[in-house]
């Protein structure tokens, strides 16, 4: 005679019993009843649900201030940041979907290991393509914290993606350039990693910058300035724009970085 060992789950133990005695000799019946949690979602769509954070990693305090006030979650970077450091900072927001604004703090394959530990430690984050805290301001500029989180992604990414950028730092040791030998009173322009201005101060390397930034169209100039920045420098670039281009806008911010003198974000 053959013997058969069966498992079932059932809400009628009793009728599944039955069942089984229709076909043959039934021993060792074991009923395990299993609590019910109530809970129905998948752990992937609790953190869909869940009210999503904007976080910007920030170096300068008046950057934090500003990140802070426009509804970002922030994160110091201002001596520098690593995957651990970064990983570790993200814990707070476990159970949360996190929109992370990295702001050129870490380069991308590690940016993309942190986003996948975080997401098996219960953090979903999704990265967006944001070199500069300048472009991070015009993501936040059309941020929608009640919109869905996909089109709300979308629609900052794009943002980030339009917002072309550039920083001017000093120079502080002697140096040889694309554009020639450079030391200590020079000013940097820097886009994307490659020197595009050489100047005696900064602001004539914050205006050539922005002139070279706009070459391309544009009528909106954000000026981010460091701790090293000059306050009257926005309306110096806005005076130096005008004749030529009136429909230009200048907005500057005290953002008090230290590893540029400006960072400087055309839209």
């Amino acid at each position: 005679m053959a013997t058969w060992s069966v498992h079932t789950h059932t809400t009628e133990p009793g009728r599944a019993i039955q069942a089984g005695l229709a076909h043959g000799k039934l021993r060792s019946i074991a009923v395990n009843v299993l609590q019910e949690t109530g809970h129905t979602e998948t752990p992937l769509q609790a953190l869909l649900d869940a009210p999503r954070a904007i976080v910007a990693l920030v170096s300068g305090d008046g950057a934090a201030d500003l990140f802070a006030e426009a509804g970002a979650e922030v994160i110091r970077c201002d001596a520098g940041m690593t995957h651990a450091e970064l990983l570790a900072a993200l814990h707070r927001f476990e159970g949360r979907e996190v929109l992370l604004m990295p702001n050129g703090a870490l380069p991308t394959p590690e940016l993309l290991a942190v986003a996948a530990r975080s997401r098996e430690s219960g953090v979903l984050v999704t990265l967006l393509p944001t070199s500069s805290m300048v472009q991070a301001i015009a993501a936040l500029a059309v941020h929608e914290p009640n919109g869905h989180a996909a089109d709300d992604t979308y629609s900052m990414a794009e943002a980030a993606a339009g917002a072309r950028c550039g920083s001017v730092v000093a120079v502080t040791e002697d140096a040889l350039t694309i554009l020639g030998p450079c030391g200590p009173g020079d000013y940097l322009g820097m886009v994307g990693g490659e020197v595009v201005v050489l100047e005696e101060d900064q602001y004539s390397a914050g205006e050539a910058l922005a002139e070279l930034l706009l070459a391309t169209g544009g009528d909106m100039v954000t000026v981010l300035l460091g701790d090293a920045g000059d306050g009257d420098f926005p309306d110096r670039v806005s005076a130096a724009l005008r004749p030529d281009r009136p429909e230009v806008e200048v907005i500057g911010y005290r953002g008090g970085q230290t590893a540029s003198v400006m960072e400087i974000g055309v839209e």
